[in-house]
């Protein structure tokens, strides 16, 4: 695969990428998911943007990161829908937008994302730039626990303790959670 050409699929392109990640040779790595993301390879704009985030094989240039976040996210890339969820809710690298990080939330739970379901439960459980709605928290709280998604195992085993959010309140069923 060393020998990929630029006419070759983008995954083909991608997985190149990858076995240079494994390497730790982010020189390479850089050359292959650029080739592949140039080519709209949503997966390798998201590694891209992670590279161009930390600097690795390349100069930082957050600006560039989250273009490329941006435009996985566009494709439906529910980790880099997330992503931009974070930047946006905190700030980090441009100004701080509520609305915004909430969409992008939104969007990445709706893909079953099991982080941005916990987001959003935390969001409606403590009403953060929302109207606070127990039963919406309890709903993301319990998608993303059935996940695996500790905390909010937590948080659902909490619901049930307290009988909160449209959840029968039962000990039993909390301690399965906790």
């Amino acid at each position: 695969m060393v020998g990929c050409e630029a006419e070759e699929v983008p995954s083909q392109i991608n997985a190149q990428g990858e076995v240079y990640n494994s390497a730790m040779d982010y020189d390479n790595v850089f050359k292959w998911w650029k080739k592949s993301a140039e080519q709209g390879h949503a997966k390798a704009q998201i590694w891209l943007a992670h590279l161009y985030d930390m600097g690795e094989g390349v100069e930082h240039d957050h600006n560039e990161a989250i273009r490329l976040w941006e435009k996985s996210a566009e494709q439906g890339n529910s980790a880099a829908q997330y992503n931009l969820g974070l930047i946006y809710d905190y700030g980090i690298f441009v100004d701080e937008d509520k609305i915004k990080a909430f969409e992008f939330y939104e969007k990445s739970a709706e893909q079953g994302n099991s982080t941005a379901q916990y987001n959003l439960g935390l969001i409606y459980d403590y009403g953060i730039f929302v109207n606070e709605d127990k039963i919406k928290a309890f709903e993301f709280y319990e998608k993303s626990a059935e996940q695996g998604e500790s905390f909010a195992q937590y948080n659902l085993g909490h619901f049930y303790r307290l009988g909160l959010g449209g959840a029968v309140k039962d000990k039993s069923e909390a301690s399965k959670w906790y």
